[in-house]
C-alpha cells in the first residue's frame, strides 16, 4: 500500500505542475511572457510521472497496465479540481460524471483482485 499512495502523490504533483504549465500558462498569458521558464517545468513533471509509474508498478506486482489507468484517473481528478479552484469553472453534470468515473476506475484497480 505505501507504493500505491506514493504513486498517487507523485501523480498529483506531476498533474498539478502540468496543469499550471499548460492551462494556466495559456489562460494567464505566461506562455508568451515566460515560455522558456515554463518549458523547464517539464523536468519536474517528467520526474514526478516517472516516480508515479515506478511506485504503481511496484504496488501492482510488476504489472504496467494499472499504472496507466490510475495515472489517467488521477489526471482527470486533478484537472477537475484545478479547473474549478483556479478558473472557477463549474463542475457540469458531464464533468461530474467523468470525475465519478475516474474514482470508479481507481476503485476497480485497487479493490478488484
Amino acid at each position: 500500500m505505501p507504493h500505491f499512495v506514493l504513486g498517487v502523490l507523485y501523480g498529483i504533483v506531476g498533474q498539478v505542475i502540468s496543469f499550471i504549465q499548460l492551462q494556466a500558462g495559456i489562460k494567464w498569458g505566461w506562455t508568451d511572457k515566460f515560455g522558456w521558464a515554463l518549458m523547464f517545468l517539464g523536468l519536474p513533471i517528467s520526474w514526478s510521472f516517472m516516480k508515479s509509474v515506478q511506485h504503481f508498478i511496484l504496488a501492482f506486482n510488476g504489472e504496467i497496465y494499472p499504472s496507466r489507468i490510475l495515472g489517467f484517473a488521477v489526471g482527470i481528478a486533478v484537472f477537475g479540481v484545478m479547473g474549478w479552484a483556479l478558473f472557477k469553472e463549474g463542475i457540469t453534470p458531464k464533468t461530474g460524471v467523468c470525475l465519478l468515473l475516474s474514482l470508479v476506475i481507481i476503485l476497480i484497480q485497487v479493490l478488484w483482485k
